[in-house]
């Protein structure tokens, strides 16, 4: 006699897991969003300093200064890092609970 391990699904069970997976991605948007947007808006002020200041020396003939080199350092350490670090941290229940659903 043939035995099948792995048990025959109803349709119903496609349509379940397929909610179970919007609601799991509502939540993982929810939680991560903000983090996102603050990511977004921290890397584009340092994108747009660094243009500024290549603008700069472009017009004068100069490379950047150790002044600007530091602004740009203080921005990705006080903004950018940060911010990444946030959204790193809000995804991370998600990471575990995908990698447990995904073993079952």
């Amino acid at each position: 006699m043939y035995f099948d391990a792995e048990p025959k699904r109803d349709i119903r069970d496609f349509f379940d897991m397929e909610e179970q997976l919007r609601n799991f991605e509502s939540a993982l948007n929810s939680a991560v969003q903000p983090y996102l947007q603050e990511l977004t808006a921290c890397q584009t002020e340092w994108t747009n300093t660094l243009n500024t200041y290549l603008q700069e020396d472009n017009v004068a003939g100069t490379s950047l200064t150790q002044a600007q080199q530091a602004n740009l350092n203080y921005i990705m350490n006080t903004c950018v890092n940060p911010a990444a670090k946030g959204a790193s941290t809000a995804v991370q229940p998600f990471n575990w609970q995908a990698n447990m659903d995904h073993h079952r």
